[in-house]
């Protein structure tokens, strides 16, 4: 099983559930019908969930699903440079505020992102943003001061 922060996984679990208050859809608005939710993946280093099947306004798509909390997490992950990100149909995120309603796979193709926090009941999206901000507050600046010091160099002898 691969891991995740604790929001993340929070996310995966909405996601298999399907627990949305409303239909869900993309920034511009396109109906999302998912038709299979897909298949939890084990696999580290590839999308979350495999072979799912979801109808995008009028067309079907069948690849993976995968889940960050961020939608900058998308490229902060490598995943528009990773080929095994190529089949991923839909980009699940909670929310950052960022404009950008689509990512790119590393053949070029664009995906839609869905950001869930305004089809999720408010207390859980308001727990899940407490969360994520605790997660990021504590895994800033974890590194020691030995890893910090630059290594001395020999001066060659000319």
């Amino acid at each position: 099983m691969k891991t995740a922060a604790l929001p993340e996984k929070l996310l995966y679990e909405i996601w298999k559930n399907q627990e949305f208050k409303s239909d869900i859809h993309t920034f511009d608005e396109e109906k999302i019908v998912v038709l299979d939710r897909g298949v939890e993946s084990t696999e580290l280093g590839g999308p979350d969930f495999k072979n799912a099947r979801v109808q995008i306004g009028s067309l079907t798509y069948v690849g993976d699903i995968e889940i960050d909390n961020f939608h900058t997490d998308w490229k902060n992950h490598g995943h528009s440079k990773n080929p095994k990100f190529n089949k991923v149909i839909l980009h699940i995120i909670l929310d950052d505020g960022d404009s950008r309603h689509f990512v790119t796979t590393k053949d070029g193709r664009k995906v839609h992102s869905l950001s869930v926090i305004e089809f999720i009941d408010a207390t859980l999206s308001e727990s899940l943003r407490k969360q994520i901000a605790h997660y990021r507050l504590s895994s800033i600046n974890k590194i020691s001061c030995k890893q910090l010091t630059l290594p001395r160099y020999r001066r060659r002898k000319t």
